[in-house]
């Protein structure tokens, strides 16, 4: 199979605490992402999409992740995109437009060209509830902007996915509502939705588009938890999203490796 055509790397739900505490007193969230960045240098990507749940708390805004971020895009010398999602303040400096050739109507809601590709960023609200939301005034804003079919396609990133999971609980806090945007997507050239929030790797459809949501940086949701419960488990991820000229591959990495049980010349 030929090369792929654009190369994302996502990373979803960092929850960094402030800079001298752990999270759950035991994992450093700030070096957590510093390892993810570093990884995400072993794939040349073309784009690193961060979809949100930067802090564990709104009120830990600060200028050190937006330093951050800007020396890892000059590093990995491609733009690093970042959205907010229900434990961030919408209106902190992070969501930087500079590189956006659109704006929409909240925080985070942004266009941007990555070669021949569109993504665009929505904020899905969800402060104190959870439960994510799109106004009516930015699905307007998105079918107008859909009304431009991109050559290569259209990356939708939001926090919150807009489509059920195998977790009878976390099924009940994604996207509400999510007809409404399928309506609006529906014979777009949106061929990937991109999410977080769940906290595990899941694969599903939204209509005739495909939704990820990838495996969060700061602790995974134990799918195979004893019934009634929520269980985090200490396993992070982050996601290699390719794109190619007419269908994409998904790809999660888990950043604490393993011991190897081999490890040889590639075949001839």
């Amino acid at each position: 199979m030929a090369a792929a055509d654009a190369r994302f790397i996502h990373i979803t739900d960092l929850h960094l605490t402030s800079n001298d505490q752990l999270l759950y007193d035991r994992i450093d969230t700030w070096q957590r992402l510093c390892t993810a960045l570093s990884a995400a240098g072993h794939f040349t990507p073309d784009a690193v999409l961060v979809t949100g749940d930067l802090y564990n708390s709104e009120s830990l805004a600060t200028s050190d992740l937006t330093a951050l971020i800007d020396k890892a895009s000059q590093e990995l010398d491609c733009p690093v995109l970042v959205l907010p999602g229900n434990h961030d303040n919408p209106n902190a400096d992070i969501y930087g437009t500079d590189q956006a050739v659109a704006i929409g109507p909240e925080p985070g809601d942004h266009v941007y060209r990555i070669g021949d590709m569109r993504v665009m960023t929505l904020n899905t609200h969800g402060q104190g509830a959870l439960q994510g939301h799109l106004t009516d005034t930015q699905l307007d804003w998105l079918g107008s902007e859909l009304q431009t079919v991109a050559p290569s396609g259209t990356v939708l990133a939001m926090h919150h996915p807009p489509t059920p999971t195998a977790h009878d609980f976390l099924s009940t806090v994604g996207l509400a509502d999510p007809r409404r945007l399928a309506a609006v997507l529906t014979a777009t050239d949106v061929r990937l939705i991109v999410s977080g929030h769940l906290h595990f790797p899941t694969a599903s459809m939204l209509g005739a588009i495909p939704v990820w949501s990838g495996p969060a940086l700061a602790y995974q949701q134990n799918a195979y938890a004893p019934r009634g419960t929520l269980q985090g488990i200490d396993a992070p991820g982050i996601s290699v999203i390719d794109f190619f000229a007419d269908t994409h591959a998904i790809v999660p990495v888990p950043l604490d490796i393993p011991t190897a049980l081999f490890s040889r010349p590639l075949p001839n």
